[in-house]
């Protein structure tokens, strides 16, 4: 919701094996004059990112690097790190007192996002069998750096394991693409398109992450007990409530005025803990514009 043309610019003396550096700027940063946000690519796969994201009249600063780290033919490991300087003392104490874990989980929606569309367009180039350079509409607005490094890609790509420009690519990856079974892209992929890995929030981040793995044990934990809990104060008050003997105790009568209570209270916490559990275990979805066969 946030999305806007950006004025991007690539140092074409900078490009080289090593990589190249470039910079950014939305269209409402150069209205106001906003300084550039620098990017320098490092081969193979590390992004750094540095800058003003509020304009040159503010304090805040802040240094990005995602590190990408091939794993097999389609698939990949991606680690990335920001930190910021120059916050206003209410901005540092939200951010002390946020769980990490939810940080996290809002990480991997944001990757999430991105993911479907890529994988959709796996789908497509496996079907076409057409390159990069023939199907994607590379706008001046968004995309010059997903262009720049797919040509750098076509210049360096024969000296790596495999790769994908944007007019070639290595053998191997028509091998990979090929292998592929094939899967309406409409569906939401539980099983990845890449070697059929099972392929959630879960394995994608949790379980390689002990901040977020921890949570979620914790969080599983309460809601078991926020379960048994709601058992054992219904079994409890039914118990009572059928027992004129017990009723007539005042004690009884005290206990059942808290029990009864404390059984939907008791189950909106387990609930409320069952909807932030899912939240480990999310999927992506698929973008049907690329569902027919022709693909675009």
């Amino acid at each position: 919701e946030n999305a806007q043309a950006y004025e991007m610019i690539v140092d074409r003396n900078s490009i080289g094996p090593d990589g190249f550096t470039g910079r950014y700027r939305t269209a409402s940063q150069r209205e106001k004059g906003d300084d550039f946000i620098e990017v320098q690519y490092q081969a193979p796969g590390i992004i750094r990112q540095k800058g003003r994201p509020r304009g040159k009249d503010s304090p805040l600063r802040f240094g990005a690097a995602l590190h990408c780290m091939p794993l097999t033919l389609g698939r990949s490991r991606l680690l990335f790190r920001a930190y910021f300087t120059g916050l206003p003392p209410l901005a540092k104490l939200l951010i002390t007192m946020k769980p990490k874990f939810l940080g996290n989980l809002n990480s991997c929606k944001i990757l999430e996002q991105d993911a479907g569309l890529i994988t959709t367009q796996e789908d497509h180039f496996k079907r076409s069998k057409r390159s990069l350079r023939d199907d994607y509409i590379l706008l001046s607005s968004s995309d010059v750096f997903v262009k720049s490094y797919r040509q750098w890609l076509d210049k360096v790509g024969h000296g790596m394991p495999w790769f994908q420009g944007l007019a070639t690519r290595s053998s191997n990856v028509n091998d990979h693409l090929a292998e592929i079974p094939p899967s309406p892209p409409g569906l939401d992929p539980i099983h990845h398109r890449a070697g059929n890995y099972v392929e959630t929030r879960y394995h994608r981040h949790v379980m390689h992450c002990p901040t977020t793995r921890k949570a979620l044990a914790r969080i599983q934990t309460l809601k078991k007990g926020m379960l048994a809990l709601t058992v054992v104060f219904i079994t409890l008050s039914c118990g009572m409530a059928t027992s004129e003997q017990l009723l007539a105790r005042r004690v009884v009568k005290r206990m059942l005025k808290v029990m009864v209570p404390l059984i939907p209270v008791s189950s909106l916490v387990a609930a409320g803990l069952h909807k932030l559990e899912q939240r480990f275990f999310v999927s992506f979805k698929r973008k049907n514009q690329m569902s027919t066969e022709i693909g675009l």
